[in-house]
């Protein structure tokens, strides 16, 4: 058994960011999302091989096996980045549970017509409305 993981720490406006797995990462603003994560998964890397298409992969058979998880082995290589943060934008830090489910223009809709305190739980409730088959953890830094 292994998990995932993403931790970040913002100070002033800079992002700290570790993570390990497919749980993501976004910078969210009203104009725009991007996902500042790379997923640890088979699927992944098939991407990024030209082997199959962003659409292709989101319905992929093996979507869900990661190549790199906590609890696995001893050790773990984990990715780690610096960024600068738009004050304009919210870092939305999530588990496949709800990207899997949800479009990225649904979550960011979320995102920016919701009160910061309400965006988690929003979100959490837009998941399982549209099946909830897996873990939904969502947490939002406005």
């Amino acid at each position: 058994m292994g998990t995932t993981v993403v931790a970040a720490i913002v100070v002033d406006r800079k992002l700290y960011i570790a993570h390990v797995g497919d749980s993501r990462a976004y910078l969210v603003g009203s104009e725009d999302i991007k996902q500042i994560t790379r997923d640890h998964s088979i699927v992944q890397v098939m991407v990024e091989k030209g082997q199959l298409t962003q659409n292709e992969a989101r319905n992929h058979p093996r979507k869900h096996l990661i190549t790199r998880a906590l609890g696995v082995d001893d050790s773990v290589d984990c990715d780690y980045d610096e960024i600068i943060v738009n004050e304009n934008h919210n870092l939305l830090i999530c588990t496949d549970g709800l990207t899997n489910l949800l479009e990225i223009d649904d979550i960011k809709r979320i995102v920016n017509d919701e009160d910061a305190q309400d965006i988690p739980q929003r979100l959490i409730h837009a998941a399982n409305m549209a099946g909830g088959s897996d873990n939904i953890t969502a947490v939002i830094v406005a």
